[in-house]
């Protein structure tokens, strides 16, 4: 199962589970949040065989004032505020691309936020959820206390990694689980020749080393200087910098060379 399955099975558990949850759904587009997001949770909710009574629309499931899952308008900041209860979830599907407004204003209101996302960005707030010791991997750690909130546990993140090769139809060669991903599908998107960065992105489940359609320079192709620079950086003298400042907090568009006589 996809992602967006695997969490449209885990909203319906967690609203049938409390009398009183208010979940929060949105996507990188109107369309794709009711369409896709929202779509595959309605899926799911109408295959079980004991659902509490709600009213469902395509735009929401409610079953009373204290008990509803709306779908919100990524195009505006209304749906992201004044959501109050003991329960309340936010479900950011495609991630990498929304607001990250709206992921801090979340936190000030949900009990638990998730976030799902092919992990094709280097920079933003989803890919600052992934440490750089725990980017591939499953792992559960401690998140600093934030003396703003009320909050009765220690907060904690979980991050989640899924290498295509691990899913269930790739590793029995079988088309089982319909719609899941198979082993010829898999092998066409690891066949890396006209975008290097899918067979990581789509394939491996892991961030790419590089982006080409962002960076100005990639990182692949600077492996014979980073091998001249380990063999002779003791050998060269820095003797001039060199800048090209653009409008960037971050470094993220701004170039800098430094140099001398040796290169």
């Amino acid at each position: 199962s996809g992602k967006g399955c695997s969490i449209g099975m885990a909203l319906n558990i967690c609203f049938e589970l409390c009398d009183a949850i208010k979940v929060t759904v949105t996507s990188v587009t109107w369309e794709r949040a009711v369409n896709i997001s929202f779509a595959e949770i309605v899926k799911w909710r109408k295959a079980m065989r004991f659902p509490h009574n709600s009213d469902i629309s395509t735009t929401q499931i409610k079953c009373n004032e204290e008990k509803w899952m709306p779908v919100v308008n990524p195009d505006t900041d209304e749906g992201f505020s004044g959501i109050h209860g003991e329960n309340v979830i936010f479900w950011f599907d495609e991630a990498s691309a929304i607001k990250g407004t709206f992921w801090s204003l979340a936190k000030t209101q949900a009990k638990l936020r998730i976030a799902s996302s092919n992990p094709r960005v280097l920079s933003g707030w989803y890919f600052d959820l992934f440490p750089t010791a725990f980017q591939n991997s499953n792992k559960t750690f401690k998140l600093p206390t934030d003396k703003t909130l009320n909050l009765r546990r220690e907060p904690k993140r979980r991050i989640i990694t899924i290498d295509a090769h691990n899913c269930y139809n790739v590793r029995t060669n079988t088309h089982k689980i319909p719609g899941a991903i198979t082993r010829e599908q898999l092998a066409e998107i690891m066949d890396t020749e006209p975008k290097p960065m899918w067979g990581d992105v789509f394939g491996r489940g892991r961030f790419p080393a590089e982006d080409l359609e962002r960076q100005v320079i990639g990182r692949s192709w600077l492996k014979r200087h980073f091998r001249a620079w380990r063999r002779m950086h003791d050998e060269i003298e820095v003797q001039a910098f060199a800048a090209d400042i653009a409008d960037s907090d971050k470094g993220d568009e701004t170039i800098l060379a430094a140099g001398g006589i040796m290169g």
